[in-house]
């Protein structure tokens, strides 16, 4: 990296995300792709010319990641995404691997329907500089530029925005002192299951919310389909669940960014006789917690291992614009595109628009048969028909039964086994102090857990660095998730050298 490169610190949801990919086995979980297909004579190099514009407009789709002393900046990718021939294989596009460290962080493939006046663009960008409301930016752009080939915009720029200051995290800590629900374990039909390490292949279940009457109650769509989804889970036994929802971070003038502007944050609900009473109260808890959606539930909490997914059950929700309009053509947009993984055990996917819903369920294909997923989306529906038929139906009443199953023991894919070995003590006593003096106390011992004293993904790439400036061994990420203390560090070293 030169020295004078322009570096732009990450943001909290950038380093949570980098740190996942970074533990292994994220494959393409954090990869977001659209799809857009063209009927219709398509001018592929004016595409082509709208696409390098796009670039040109949003620095976030030629970024790269790296760490540098402890800490991870972003910086300008010498490589920048172009217009390419798709393979053939929109899966096999979709789960191609990102370089972070190299960039670019996104790509454009086009399929050409063979025989046909037809042509599919793929797009797939990395999460870590992009989010939801990042596709209308990037589609309504496209369509621009498409129509005047050679206009150039306005960079924006909006993705190197500091994460919360110190007043609101310690707000956020003090909300979440009291605001806690379970985040590690779920009972679904076949059993109870324990928040898996790593993503896993999706199963996916295409479904039609049906969200109209949520004005009825004087609640928003998604205040209605989190009700729901709470509902469902306290049917099946989970009375203390919270569901991890996606909240936007986008500050006013942010509209036209692409880039990472998103907070994954747990949303417990209190206890309610009434579907409307669930749902009202919500929305009164989605906006106690507007003000630290900034802050993540890690950072303010403290004591929370690296995982890839904050709760087993979470949920997405938007509302999008109008399709984009390629003149001459008639376009489909695949608004909800799967990238065939899901971080936690279920993740409920709805893109709301003018023109109806793009919706799915996707089920941790490793813990969830083909069954209890269509029970379970067959469930959620007739929560949402019977809350609709009558909004003062008693929650209890609204699940026809109650999941039960043994506890699913660790698999032997979401540990990380490793044999020990005999630590020397000079060893030690380096590893000691680099932990002490990037967690800035006096005394650690040897099995004290990194996370109880308050580390979180910062702490985890500081005492990384320091250990590879200082004592020359790459610790992989993976310690810091399966033996996170000193004795477990000084292990891990030990084998590698």
């Amino acid at each position: 990296m030169p020295d004078d490169s322009p570096m732009t610190p990450a943001t909290d949801a950038q380093r949570g995300i980098w740190l996942t990919e970074r533990l292994g086995g994220a494959g393409s979980a954090f990869h977001l792709p659209l799809s857009v297909r063209f009927d219709g004579p398509l001018d592929v190099d004016a595409l082509a010319r709208a696409c390098d514009a796009v670039v040109e407009r949003h620095p976030a789709l030629r970024t790269c990641f790296v760490e540098h002393e402890g800490a991870v900046v972003q910086l300008p990718s010498t490589r920048r995404p172009t217009l390419t021939a798709s393979s053939g294989d929109l899966a096999a596009d979709i789960a191609e691997p990102f370089d972070l460290e190299q960039g670019p962080p996104a790509r454009f493939r086009l399929l050409t329907h063979l025989g046909s006046d037809s042509s599919t663009l793929l797009f797939v960008a990395h999460h870590v500089v992009f989010d939801g409301m990042s596709k209308d930016v990037l589609l309504a752009d496209l369509s621009s530029f498409y129509r005047s080939a050679n206009a150039v915009g306005a960079v924006v720029d909006a993705n190197g925005r500091p994460s919360a200051d110190v007043t609101v995290e310690r707000a956020a800590a003090r909300l979440w002192s009291t605001r806690r629900g379970a985040l590690d374990e779920v009972a679904l039909p076949g059993g109870s299951f324990a928040l898996p390490l790593r993503p896993a292949p999706a199963r996916s279940l295409a479904f039609a919310p049906y969200l109209a009457f949520a004005d009825a109650i004087g609640v928003s769509r998604f205040e209605v389909l989190l009700a729901a989804l709470h509902a469902l889970l306290l049917g099946y036994g989970n009375p203390d669940a919270a569901i991890a929802v996606d909240m936007s971070t986008r500050a006013p003038g942010d509209d036209q960014a692409i880039g990472c502007h998103v907070n994954e944050i747990p949303v417990p609900a209190d206890r309610a006789e009434r579907f409307r009473d669930l749902a009202l109260g919500l929305r009164a808890t989605l906006r106690e917690l507007r003000p630290v959606r900034s802050v993540p539930y890690a950072r303010a909490v403290g004591g929370l291992r690296p995982r890839a997914a904050l709760a087993p059950v979470s949920l997405s929700y938007r509302r999008r614009g109008p399709n984009p309009v390629f003149e001459g053509m008639r376009c489909e947009v695949e608004w909800a595109m799967s990238n065939a993984m899901v971080r936690g055990i279920m993740h409920a996917h709805v893109v709301d628009g003018p023109d109806g819903f793009d919706a799915r369920l996707d089920f941790n294909a490793h813990l969830i048969d083909e069954a209890a997923a269509a029970e379970i989306a067959a469930d959620l529906a007739e929560i949402l028909a019977k809350a609709a038929a009558d909004p003062d139906a008693p929650v209890r009443e609204l699940v026809r039964h109650a999941g039960s199953g043994p506890y699913a023991a660790e698999s032997a894919d979401d540990a990380f086994g490793a044999p020990s070995c005999e630590a020397d003590s000079g060893l030690t006593a380096q590893v000691l102090a680099i932990w002490c003096d990037v967690l800035r106390v006096e005394e650690i011992a040897l099995d004290d857990d990194l996370y109880d004293l308050g580390g979180h993904s910062l702490t985890i790439t500081q005492i990384a660095g320091r250990i590879r400036k200082e004592i020359g061994i790459e610790v992989p990420f993976e310690v810091f998730a399966d033996d996170p203390t000193v004795i477990g560090v000084v292990e891990a070293i030990g084998r590698a050298r």
